[in-house]
């Protein structure tokens, strides 16, 4: 490059000059394109949190409305045996009873 004349020198450096204003340009526009894509991504992100945050509750609920189902059945057969047991008891009762007023000839 040293040895050619002024006016070439001039020409590659302005080529030169060209080229890497069309690399600067290009890289801008692509990390303006990376920097549009975080702000989306954070976006969705922040989305997708507020969803599992939402989805965490109703999982809550609906746990705590299991349990209450569960117990149910639990409930409702203890009362089924206590019933059970009282009408076994009564017919128990009821028997001597019977047997002791048939002996005493009521």
């Amino acid at each position: 490059m040293d040895s050619q004349p002024p006016e070439v020198q001039v020409k590659m450096i302005e080529r030169r000059v060209e080229t890497l204003e069309t690399r600067v340009t290009t890289h801008g526009t692509e990390i303006d394109n990376l920097q549009e894509k975080l702000v989306r991504t954070e976006e969705r992100d922040k989305h997708r949190d507020e969803q599992l945050s939402s989805l965490g509750s109703k999982i809550d609920r609906m746990d705590g409305k299991i349990d209450l189902i569960s117990i149910q059945p639990a409930k409702d057969s203890a009362e089924k045996w206590d019933k059970a047991v009282w009408i076994v008891i009564s017919g128990v009762i009821a028997a001597v009873l019977g047997y002791v007023l048939g002996n005493v000839g009521v």
